[in-house]
C-alpha cells in the first residue's frame, strides 16, 4: 500500500517497513525524503519512528508509525559538519585503496 501512495520515497522506506515486520524498530531524525508534490520532487524532511506492534502469539501483528514533516526546522538549520568529511580527491584515494587487489 505504501508504495502506491509513495512511489518515489518506497525505495528509502520500504526496507525499513519490512524491518519492523521483522520486529526491529527504526528511529530517525530529520531524514531526508523527496517526495513529488504540485508535480516535482520537493526535498522534505521527517522524524520517524516506526515500531512493531506484537500480538498475542509474539509474532508481529502491526506496526505503530509515528511520523512529523520537520522540513521547515530541518531546511533552516546548516549542514553538520564532522572532522570525517574529506575532500573527494581524499575519498577517491581511499576507495581505490580498498578496491585495488592485493
Amino acid at each position: 500500500m505504501g508504495q502506491q501512495i509513495f512511489p518515489e520515497a518506497w525505495p528509502f522506506i520500504g526496507p525499513l517497513f519490512h524491518r519492523t515486520r521483522t520486529g526491529e524498530s527504526v528511529a530517525l531524525d530529520d531524514q531526508l525524503i523527496p517526495l513529488d508534490r504540485n508535480g516535482y520532487l520537493e526535498n522534505c524532511y521527517f522524524t520517524f519512528s516506526y515500531s512493531a506492534i506484537h500480538d498475542e502469539t509474539g509474532g508481529v501483528g502491526g506496526m505503530l508509525a509515528v511520523v512529523a514533516e520537520t522540513t521547515e526546522r530541518a531546511s533552516r538549520t546548516p549542514p553538520r559538519r564532522t572532522s570525517s568529511r574529506r575532500s573527494p580527491s581524499q575519498a577517491c584515494s581511499i576507495r581505490v585503496r580498498f578496491s585495488s587487489p592485493e
